[in-house]
């Protein structure tokens, strides 16, 4: 029992030399910026004088008394919310519709949904940036909305081109997920 023991150990002494490389660079490029960005969090500095004033919890109060911060934390808010329907609630509700309703052409239309997750992010930035930039604003103009005809990705909007783009791309490559899943369970489970 106690050459087993010993092994164990040896064992878990083996697994901890072969975690210790992984721990070292934790510690070297995630823990130590993170507590030092924290440390530096409490100084008026510039970052190019060497010499740091400190203010305490001054620049937090600084944060949080100014407009832009809630506006900032609004959009996020809304944000999230918005790319999680279309990140996950969407692309079930297509892959099911793929999977159980749609009969013919079922690989044309995964092709189709896949399409935008095999464009590079550059080429979508761009094909987007013309869409807002020049169909948007004509085709407000053409219908009158006067929301639509300015600049759509004008300074506290941008933040809806950041979501359209990241919605188009990645909620292909969930559907083809999920469809993938839904694929693989029986019929007759549908029913139960």
């Amino acid at each position: 029992g106690n050459s087993l023991n010993r092994e164990d150990k040896k064992q878990a002494a083996l697994g901890y030399v072969f975690l210790l490389p992984s721990l070292v660079m934790f510690a070297v490029f995630m823990f130590y910026p993170l507590f030092y960005t924290l440390y530096l969090s409490f100084f008026e500095w510039n970052m190019v004088k060497p010499v740091k004033k400190f203010v305490g919890l001054g620049n937090y109060i600084s944060v949080l008394k100014d407009p832009n911060t809630w506006k900032i934390f609004g959009n996020t808010f809304w944000y999230i919310v918005i790319l999680l329907v279309f990140n996950f609630v969407m692309p079930y509700i297509l892959s099911f519709i793929l999977s159980c309703v749609i009969k013919k052409g079922q690989s044309f239309y995964k092709a189709v949904f896949f399409l935008p997750y095999m464009l590079g992010t550059l080429i979508i930035s761009y094909v987007f940036k013309y869409i807002f930039a020049n169909l948007i604003p004509v085709l407000g103009k053409a219908l009158g909305i006067a929301a639509l005809s300015n600049n759509v990705l004008g300074t506290g909007n941008a933040w809806i081109g950041v979501l359209v783009v990241t919605i188009w791309q990645s909620m292909a490559f969930n559907t083809l997920i999920y469809l993938s899943g839904l694929q693989t369970v029986d019929r007759d489970l549908y029913e139960a």
